[in-house]
């Protein structure tokens, strides 16, 4: 299968077809993320005033939302600055010209993303900290004015020496107070790698003095590794359940099996970012290719990728910004191919588009197929975490206390005692069995934050009800926690019948809905 499909995609780029057909997804768990960005204000905020700010970003994730996405990666690190108060470094000038602010932007936008069911991520930009002209605008707390012997510096800009402890013991104490005070899921490191064309240029010396037994480009390698472990542990000591994840350069290496050229932009070798290396020590949870190419190498990399990183899901990172006439000029169609090819492969952990300005316009052709086509269907944003399975229990899981037919599909109520903001509602249906089957994706058609829904007949499978047949429906409904990825049902589900015999009668009261045993309901007028 996955073979036809890159023989499809491939005679799309040679001959200009129409996009590939987009199959609606039948996985439950698919992260659909977005990167998005503040530095220079790109996606957020278009102006220092901090209710303009509020407003732009919510009409932002009222798009993402509508779209699909699940999953925001919130860039709170710029260059050497943050978007929320902090105790470490100033605040970027874009939410606030004079270093002070009125309101909590992370905290803003984490309650907007929970209240949409969205799972939030903090995009840390690492090692690049700015130019001069940064470091004087924001004066004696920037990383380069507090530690002048720990920042290299090429073609004028700064970066954290990843050589120097004191890189990593900085952006462990970024990320410790980010976990302390915000409900994030996690840490999404950026630029954690050497510049490049740098070899040889700014740090040699420095390796010399070493007298290191390691190779000078494994020395370098060596060092982001080791950056990168210090986070993992800050981050997984101040939440276990939080992830360390990173965007990392689209192709791990020069060669790459099934593509004749060679790559040179690539994260071994180019800028020494070894994530296979992070996965073998531990130190990351998942990562991000960022796969931003089009034509006969996009596959044969998620292979690669997939081939050298076997123990840790993969995020593809597709390039949504190529669509821009500056960036590439790529025709809508190459961001839909694109995402349809990763959907197809069941062991990708999902897709995160770079930016969020080039897919939350609800008037683009992108906009509206991936809505309508590619996710049609919800999926939940994570598996649980490692040791933690879906569970049973009567306190938490919600409980369905009305079915009701109407002349659009199936009302389903239900109440729940446990709520957090970090929940999210899971609707299952099935027309199989009385006992659903909750691990397959195919029987998850929607999430939602409401206590109640319609599901139209076509959620099992039915263009309109015919009254001269009978109908059995089950339905199940579990809370579902962004954090962990953790699932609580009640039972089997909960049946309805529609019977084409049965005589009219009065609807089962909740308590025998709560059963969840199979109940005959006739038909309503």
């Amino acid at each position: 299968m996955k073979k036809l499909l890159f023989a499809l995609f491939l005679t799309l780029i040679a001959f200009d077809f129409a996009p590939l057909s987009a199959q609606i997804s039948a996985k439950k768990y698919e992260t659909r993320a977005a990167w998005l960005t503040t530095i220079y204000g790109l996606d957020w905020p278009s102006s220092t005033s901090p209710s303009s700010q509020r407003r732009e970003l919510k009409r932002i994730l009222d798009h993402l939302q509508d779209l699909g996405i699940n999953t925001v990666f919130l860039q709170v690190r710029g260059r050497g600055d943050l978007i929320y108060p902090s105790e470490i470094e100033p605040v970027n000038p874009y939410f606030s010209e004079d270093g002070h602010l009125s309101y909590d932007p992370l905290k803003f936008a984490i309650d907007e993303c929970r209240k949409r069911g969205m799972s939030i991520h903090a995009w840390v930009v690492a090692i690049p900290v700015g130019n001069r002209r940064n470091k004087l605008k924001l004066g004696n707390r920037h990383f380069a004015a507090r530690h002048p012997g720990g920042v290299l510096t090429y073609n004028g800009t700064y970066y954290m020496d990843p050589a120097d402890p004191r890189t990593t013991e900085h952006l462990k104490a970024i990320s410790k107070e980010l976990l302390d005070n915000y409900d994030l899921d996690g840490i999404h490191l950026d630029y954690i790698r050497y510049p490049e064309n740098t070899l040889g240029k700014i740090d040699r010396r420095d390796y010399d003095r070493k007298q290191t037994p390691l190779s000078y480009e494994a020395w370098r390698r060596d060092n982001i590794t080791k950056v990168v472990k210090g986070i993992h542990d800050t981050v997984h000591e101040a939440d276990s359940l939080a992830q360390l994840s990173a965007a990392v350069i689209g192709t791990y290496k020069s060669r790459v099996p099934g593509y004749d050229e060679e790559i040179g932009w690539n994260a071994f070798g180019a800028v020494q970012q070894d994530p296979v290396q992070w996965a073998k020590e531990g130190a990351i949870d998942f990562i991000v290719p960022m796969l931003y190419r089009r034509g006969e190498s996009f596959w044969p990399i998620i292979k690669q990728w997939k081939s050298v990183m076997d123990s840790i899901p993969v995020l593809i990172g597709i390039g949504a910004y190529r669509v821009l006439p500056n960036e590439g000029d790529w025709p809508d169609r190459e961001i839909l191919d694109q995402t349809t090819l990763v959907q197809a492969d069941s062991t990708l952990m999902g897709m995160c588009y770079f930016r969020t300005d080039q897919i939350e316009r609800p008037g683009t052709v992108r906009y509206r197929r991936l809505r309508d086509e590619n996710f049609k269907k919800d999926a939940l944003p994570q598996r649980p975490l490692s040791g933690l399975l879906d569970t049973v229990t009567l306190e938490t899981a919600p409980r369905i206390t009305e079915l009701k037919r109407e002349a659009d599909g199936l009302r389903i109520k239900w109440e729940a005692d446990m709520e957090t903001p970090r929940g999210l509602f899971a609707v299952y249906a099935s027309t199989k069995a009385e006992n659903i089957d909750l691990a397959n994706g195919s029987n998850l058609v929607l999430t939602t934050k409401e206590h109640e829904t319609v599901l139209p007949w076509s959620a099992f499978g039915i263009e309109s009800v015919d009254e001269t047949k009978d109908y059995l429906l089950t339905v199940n409904v579990t809370s579902y926690d962004l954090h962990s990825g953790v699932e609580t049902a009640l039972g089997k589900g909960q049946v309805y019948f529609i019977h084409a015999t049965l005589p009219e009668a009065t609807a089962p009261d909740a308590s025998e809905i709560r059963t969840g045993l199979p109940v005959p309901v006739p038909k309503d007028n």
